[in-house]
């Protein structure tokens, strides 16, 4: 396996568990807010989860694509992580 593409994922898949500890903070928040709020955290933790189904798709893409092939899912992986992790901060942030 090429050294960068390793890397690569190493750091991703260290970065999604961090967004997943974010995701189960703001999950932890859905659960003990007020009933008028509670519309509001449950739409962005789905769309937290929906962003993070994807991201984890593009991962597993990763992985089994070639040492020629990952260079172009790399950049689309990164995509993903910068909108979920910005998604993710904006959330905890509002609620």
């Amino acid at each position: 396996m090429n050294k960068e593409k390793k890397t690569f994922e190493e750091k991703m898949e260290a970065e999604i568990r961090n967004l997943d500890t974010k995701l189960s903070e703001i999950q932890a928040e859905l659960e003990k807010a007020k009933e008028e709020s509670r519309p509001e955290y449950e739409k962005a933790v789905a769309e937290l989860k929906e962003k993070r189904y994807a991201l984890e798709v593009k991962m597993r893409e990763l992985k089994k694509s070639g040492d020629q092939a990952w260079s172009e899912l790399k950049s689309g992986i990164e995509s993903a992580y910068r909108e979920i992790r910005d998604s993710a901060d904006s959330a905890a942030a509002k609620f």
